[in-house]
């Protein structure tokens, strides 16, 4: 292989992993299924690309990412409708949980630290791939087992009644670990949350039955979901205890949950549509907006012009013109980027169908799928992220000559962005 695509390949790993690490710790089985891909992918590639991905492999690493918090304890509290004295029993439950996954997870983090030095100087990638397979899944039985105990001691609290709820709060679980990645962007999105985090109005009758029948078809695509996971998580456990972890099975997992996270993506759209036609136009828009921001994060983030905007318009030395020019600016800014932002995640979610899922998509810009399609769906989202830009360019330059120099110089500097594609697949951590 060339030098320059070595290099290629070093600069790509440097800038990815990292992000990649953080993704595959929002889920104990998107954990186990993007690690083993990650480590196949880089056990592949040249000996320096290899050591320079696994020495970022964990640093982002956020394994506790779906513990139960306690965001969550309300949430199941509101569901149960637990009384004062339960809430403090339930509530010492979780800190000692919480005590014991954080106890968990920083010993998982010292393996991993002290398995990727040895790692770094053995350039031995496929035992690390052997043994970081081993450590995951001796992590998940670890911390499944600690949920499990919560989640019986909680149920013990209960009087007979709220015992006839349980099922509210073992849905709700569900979609709490299971909707915090997706393979497809939406896939990743609980739409009760969504609701109940923004205070939506879905009080008529219409709406909170169509709330009822997303959770029932959800809860039952994530049943299905996590037998497929389980049955993986099998299939590791067995390559691991055996010391031979086949990386190309591996690879052909993301193929095997294709199907079923892009069917989480389309329950979503559908649900947002239908939803929506339930509510009043305000709260519409909201659940629209806010499900587009979950779906594209990288998209839909809080884009520079519209901070520089902000910090405009609140500059207390604006002339009446400069006021009604900015103001006009931005309307129109708003306007132009919520077309450039619908154009882009069109083109970013059919890359994804051509492809097979964001993880193949992102893994074709390492090594070339051979997928019909991709390299031209690959070039109509570069295509509408640049058209995007380009947007964000003018409007910067037209609010600049709107200013003097001095208050051109108290307009907000770019802040530092990694501007990643492994961040575009997971939930937005609104509960901690």
């Amino acid at each position: 292989m060339s030098l320059l695509w070595s290099k290629s390949v070093m600069f790509k790993t440097r800038v990815q992993v990292r992000s990649f690490s953080r993704w595959m710790g929002r889920s104990l089985s998107g954990a186990t299924l993007a690690l083993a891909v990650a480590v196949g992918t880089l056990v592949t590639m040249p000996e320096a690309a290899s050591a320079q991905g696994m020495r970022m492999m964990t640093g982002g690493m956020d394994l506790s990412a779906t513990r139960m918090t306690t965001r969550s304890l309300e949430d199941y509290s509101k569901l149960l409708s637990l009384d004062e004295t339960q809430k403090e029993a339930a509530t010492a439950l979780l800190d000692g949980y919480m005590s014991a996954h954080k106890t968990a997870t920083e010993e998982l983090e010292g393996k991993f630290e002290e398995m990727q030095q040895k790692a770094m100087e053995s350039r031995d990638w496929q035992k690390m791939g052997n043994e970081s397979s081993k450590l995951m899944v001796e992590y998940q039985d670890k911390t499944r087992k600690l949920e499990e105990d919560m989640l019986a001691n909680l149920k013990g609290l209960l009087t007979p009644e709220q015992t006839e709820k349980w099922s509210l709060v073992e849905r709700s679980r569900r979609r709490e670990k299971n909707l915090r990645y997706g393979f497809f962007s939406g896939a990743a999105v609980d739409l009760v949350r969504v609701i109940n985090r923004n205070k939506l109005n879905a009080g008529s009758e219409e709406a909170k039955q169509l709330i009822e029948q997303y959770e029932t078809d959800m809860d039952r695509k994530l049943v299905e979901f996590e037998k497929m996971t389980r049955e993986q998580e099998e299939e590791m456990r067995k390559q691991a205890e055996a010391g031979q972890v086949d990386m190309m099975s591996r690879m052909n997992t993301i193929d095997k949950f294709s199907a079923p996270s892009k069917d989480l993506r389309d329950l979503n759209k559908d649900f947002v549509r239908r939803l929506g036609l339930a509510m009043s136009e305000e709260d519409r828009a909201k659940l629209e907006n806010e499900f587009a921001k979950r779906a594209h994060p990288r998209i839909y983030r809080e884009s520079h012009p519209q901070q520089q905007f902000a910090a405009a318009l609140g500059f207390s030395d604006l002339d009446e013109t400069q006021k009604t020019t900015i103001t006009d600016l931005k309307a129109q800014y708003d306007r132009d980027v919520k077309a450039s932002n619908t154009a882009w995640a069109k083109a970013t979610e059919n890359a994804e169908d051509v492809a097979g899922g964001m993880v193949s998509l992102m893994m074709a810009q390492w090594m070339p799928s051979d997928k019909e399609g991709v390299k031209a769906a690959q070039d109509e989202v570069k295509k509408a992220r640049d058209a995007r830009r380009a947007v964000d360019e003018s409007f910067k330059t037209r609010l600049e000559q709107a200013l003097k120099l001095e208050q051109r110089n108290r307009l907000p500097a770019r802040k530092a962005s990694n501007d990643n594609p492994w961040e575009m697949w997971s939930q937005p951590e609104d509960d901690e």
